[in-house]
């Protein structure tokens, strides 16, 4: 399911930081929480598209915030009891009551949002800094196990994982990416259309470094015209150019085994997260031992299983 980003708005610091902490709990596996004190913060992320929901106390910030991002949807935490039926042009939810009630209204919210605007099919990234840890392995029993419904395998490696056809279902899959750079619509629907669920990694290591985030950004917007459940991206240590790519996914696996050189290099990757990228990226970023088959199989059946 689609990963609902959701922002959190007022000046008092605890408060928003206690409540956002609350329904990030609340809502984990289904929705992502972010506190924010600064209107001018909040609308850097909403400028990247970070953003699917703003809740926030000031009913008049909220209407300027509206007019600026009109296809978003907006709650405000009003301080008044009793709430009335008029033409806000948002929920509204008195704030000082249980979070868990306003928990059960954001649910309330994304069921009216899916049901209207629809979101996005699942897009989930598999990234790791150690090799040879069953990455790829991991975003083929994804798609090869039809108990999670009908995923494609897109690969963002440096090199192809395959030999020959077989697999990878054509050739032509291996300029995927160049198609997504021409922004040739029709030709990547017909290649996903035509393959058998798995698009080779590119021909030349090139194209998938040159990956932009505006062209990441394109191809999210292409894919839920496929028919399928959801798309995987198996994505090399060397090709991501721009960490904020990740911010596109729903959900980031990040494989590893246990040995005295690979937790190093999860170490220095988690290091790096912390420097580099937002509180958003890092907590969409879920490790998995592959050591333990039974927390592979619990990540899988938490984000893959359909609802």
């Amino acid at each position: 399911m689609h990963m609902v980003k959701i922002g959190i708005l007022d000046e008092e610091q605890e408060y928003v930081q206690m409540l956002s902490a609350y329904l990030g709990r609340y809502g984990k596996g289904n929705w992502l929480t972010a506190a924010f004190t600064d209107r001018q913060v909040l609308s850097s992320y909403l400028d990247k598209g970070q953003l699917d929901i703003v809740a926030g106390t000031n009913q008049e910030e909220l209407r300027q915030l509206q007019g600026t991002y009109k296809p978003l949807s907006f709650l405000w935490l009003s301080g008044r009891q009793e709430t009335e039926k008029h033409e806000l042009g948002f929920y509204e939810i008195y704030r000082y009551q249980s979070a868990k009630a306003i928990g059960k209204m954001l649910e309330e919210m994304i069921a009216g949002m899916a049901k209207t605007n629809g979101f996005r099919k699942p897009v989930i990234a598999i990234y790791s800094p150690v090799g040879r840890c069953g990455k790829t392995t991991l975003a083929l029993e994804i798609v090869q196990q039809e108990k999670y419904g009908r995923w494609i395998y897109i690969g963002m490696e440096d090199y192809s994982s395959f030999s020959g056809e077989g697999l990878s279902g054509g050739t032509e899959s291996r300029d995927f990416f160049y198609h997504v750079k021409e922004r040739q619509e029709d030709k990547l629907l017909s290649i996903i259309e035509s393959s058998n669920g798995v698009i080779d990694s590119g021909r030349s290591l090139f194209d998938t470094r040159q990956m932009e985030y505006a062209d990441m950004e394109w191809l999210m917007e292409v894919l839920p015209k496929c028919e399928h459940t959801g798309a995987v991206f198996d994505i090399g240590t060397g090709v991501l150019a721009d960490f904020r790519i990740l911010s596109l996914f729903d959900h980031v696996l990040v494989p590893y085994l246990k040995g005295e050189i690979s937790m190093i290099k999860k170490k220095n990757f988690e290091e790096m997260l912390a420097m580099y990228c937002d509180d958003v990226i890092a907590r969409q970023i879920d490790f998995i031992n592959m050591s333990n088959r039974n927390e592979v199989e619990g990540i899988m059946k938490h984000f893959l299983e359909e609802k």
